[in-house]
């Protein structure tokens, strides 16, 4: 059973809420038990629960947590009771596995619970946070956040980027080395459209 830890989920729309959807409905489909910890995309003072389980298309079960988030400083969610809303989804849904994407600075709640350091770690390297384009405030606020994530890094099995280039070109990657593997992104096939038929009428 995975357990992952996200920024936001759907219908917030993004690149790496988009791909956690995906990733957990396939892993869904293929029988597996899922959850996710992401933070309320509005703000709120609360967290919520969604279940699928009762979805009879999927041989597995979603489950979404998410943790209220006060209020954002810059594009950092503000929740400071992410750590409480993991630890009751750890000890709730049992995960085998912690599943943590990058960048998102609540993921370093885990470090301080027991329970989730019990687990092994596994994460997707979706972006630099600190690259030359980054404002001065972005590089500010990470020579702060910097020591959090590397710790995070420190005690992870698995780091995945998204692709060769990005793995050799990132200092974050490079420096991990052999636990470094690729694995792209990819797309839960049962969202695309259909194939548009009469591309495959003959002229």
């Amino acid at each position: 059973m995975f357990k992952n830890i996200g920024k936001y989920f759907p219908p917030r729309f993004g690149g790496m809420e988009t791909y956690l959807s995906d990733l957990m409905n396939v892993q869904k489909t293929s029988g597996m038990a899922v959850a996710a910890v992401v933070h309320q995309h509005s703000p709120s003072i609360r967290d919520s629960y969604e279940s699928q389980e009762g979805n009879t298309d999927a041989a597995g079960a979603a489950y979404v947590y998410r943790a209220a988030r006060w209020f954002n400083i810059g594009v950092v969610p503000f929740a400071p009771l992410f750590a409480l809303t993991l630890a009751k989804a750890i000890k709730e849904f049992r995960p085998t596995v912690l599943h943590i994407h990058h960048p998102n600075a609540s993921g370093v709640w885990a470090l301080l619970l027991p329970s989730a350091r019990r687990l092994p770690w596994v994460a997707t390297w979706h972006a630099d946070i600190l690259t030359p384009e980054a404002s001065f405030t972005i590089k500010l606020g990470y020579r702060f956040y910097r020591p959090l994530q590397y710790a995070q890094l420190a005690r992870t099995q698995r780091v995945l980027a998204t692709s060769e280039p990005y793995r050799s070109g990132s200092p974050v990657l490079t420096a991990l080395e052999s636990r470094c593997e690729v694995l792209p992104l990819g797309l839960d096939q049962q969202r695309l459209p259909p194939p548009n038929k009469t591309q495959d009428t003959p002229a």
